[in-house]
């Protein structure tokens, strides 16, 4: 009988949190929906160079990572950064971190933990300012603070480069389009972790109103 109560409480236990998982799940991959922008006059225009962290470009990085040609993508950024810093374009940092948890856990893979020096920005990368906003969702607009940033410095377009292609680039675009953003991605400055499929990865930028632009285009985008 007290075997019985034991196994039902695990069974419970279990339940609950196979429940809150899949719950976290659908958070985490749902881009979210928040307050519009309006028009403004003298409107601006941000990079948002998105999760290009050490547990996924860095030399140290656990299969299956590190990206591919890491060190060639960087230098796209790195170049992509200069434009925008020359053009007068906020630059915006932003980084995944997981809690330690049995929540986060699945979902992270034992990667970007909080806490962790995997979760920083990779060294290679250039920091221009200290526009760093750490997010817990796929989407950066989870985190308020970014979207007050961006809200103060009147920015209505952005910019968005980053890992992954597939996933988080692609979810912040949409999290911007849902608030009236006008979001472009940059081709060079993005990846995904297969390569081969990058193609079917940009359709889908295409078929939901987010243009794909090159670094060239970028360069001359004002």
């Amino acid at each position: 009988m007290k075997f019985y109560k034991i196994t039902k409480i695990v069974g419970v236990f279990i339940t609950l949190i196979l429940i809150i998982l899949v719950f976290r799940i659908g958070l985490f991959i749902i881009p979210t929906k928040g307050q519009k922008i309006i028009n403004y006059k003298n409107p601006n225009s941000a990079l948002l160079v998105i999760d290009i962290q050490e547990d996924l470009t860095g030399i140290k990085a656990k299969s299956p990572y590190p990206y591919k040609n890491s060190k060639s993508f960087i230098d796209n950024v790195n170049n992509l950064i200069d434009i925008a810093t020359n053009e007068k374009y906020k630059v915006i940092y932003i980084r995944q971190e997981y809690k330690n948890n049995l929540i986060d856990m699945p979902l992270s893979r034992g990667m970007l933990i909080k806490g962790h020096s995997g979760t920083q920005l990779d060294t290679r990368l250039k920091i221009v300012n200290d526009n760093i906003f750490v997010k817990n969702q796929s989407d950066s607009f989870s985190n308020k603070e970014l979207e007050t940033y961006l809200i103060s410095n009147e920015i209505n377009h952005l910019y968005v480069i980053g890992l992954d292609a597939k996933d988080c680039v692609y979810r912040t675009a949409k999290g911007g389009i849902n608030r009236n953003y006008k979001v472009t991605a940059i081709q060079n400055g993005m990846m995904t972790i297969d390569m081969d499929k990058i193609a079917n990865v940009l359709e889908k930028y295409k078929k939901n109103n987010i243009p794909i632009i090159s670094s060239s285009n970028f360069k001359n985008s004002k």
